[in-house]
């Protein structure tokens, strides 16, 4: 994670842009839900360290390598999407 300031003249302002690398296989959705829970957790504590008031709202770039469906668990996450029987369909994988 970084924090950007952007130059110019009188300018204050930040955007902070994030990267991250999921689990690659596709039985275990469950690892990269927890990943991306925590993936989200670590940004929101970054950004709150950063603001200079609590009512600040820095923009921010999310990247990555999701290793994921477009319908999945983790993505979901990012995305508002609630979870369903198809975005959960992999999250625990039968044995």
């Amino acid at each position: 994670m970084c924090l950007l300031k952007l130059k110019g003249e009188d300018s204050d302002k930040k955007l902070i842009v994030t990267n991250c690398h999921m689990f690659w296989h596709p039985r275990f959705d469950y690892v990269k839900f927890a990943q991306g829970l925590y993936y989200l957790k670590k940004v929101a504590e970054f950004a709150r360290l950063h603001k200079k008031e609590e009512s600040d709202k820095l923009p921010i770039i999310m990247a990555g390598d999701f290793n994921s469906m477009p319908n999945s668990s983790v993505l979901s996450l990012f995305d508002n999407t609630d979870l369903n029987d198809d975005n959960c369909a992999y999250m625990f994988p039968m044995v």
